[in-house]
């Protein structure tokens, strides 16, 4: 779904241009919540901090991610960092969702983030690239 949403940001740009991070994070909630009748959420605490979007099913969270405006390499790593803080061994599926606002040479974003990934002391494998701007990784769930 996010996928989905994600190629309509891209063909009416114009539209979602306005929007800052958190705006753009409540409209995939939005469509999230048609579809998981209300079990996705925003801003909701993970451990001690507060994940972007949670998506709960039995007790567990299924889909959990942080969102963020690309503003680099560096930013990313971050948010990895960010993004494995939150998880607990209960969890599923994890992602991290970018916003491209201002990097008008889209291609170069592509062509860094995997280095990002196999760069991080945490990172195991590339599981697949998906191809337009989709990558799975398997990371080490934690450093203990």
């Amino acid at each position: 779904m996010i996928r989905h949403e994600g190629r309509t940001f891209e063909t009416t740009s114009k539209t979602f241009a306005v929007h800052d991070e958190e705006e753009l994070r409540d409209i995939l909630l939005a469509h999230l919540n048609g579809h998981y009748q209300g079990d996705a959420t925003g801003e909701a605490f993970r451990k001690s901090l507060k994940t972007g979007i949670r998506i709960e099913d039995n007790n567990r969270a299924a889909f959990v991610a942080t969102c963020q405006i690309w503003k680099g390499q560096k930013e990313l790593s971050q948010a990895i960092e960010q993004l494995l803080g939150y998880l607990t061994w209960r969890d599923c599926k994890a992602a991290i969702v970018a916003f491209n606002k201002h990097n008008a040479k889209f291609s170069g974003i592509l062509e860094a983030v995997p280095g990002v990934f196999q760069a991080h002391p945490l990172f195991r494998r590339m599981r697949s690239d998906q191809g337009s701007g989709e990558w799975d990784f398997d990371m080490i769930s934690s450093r203990g």
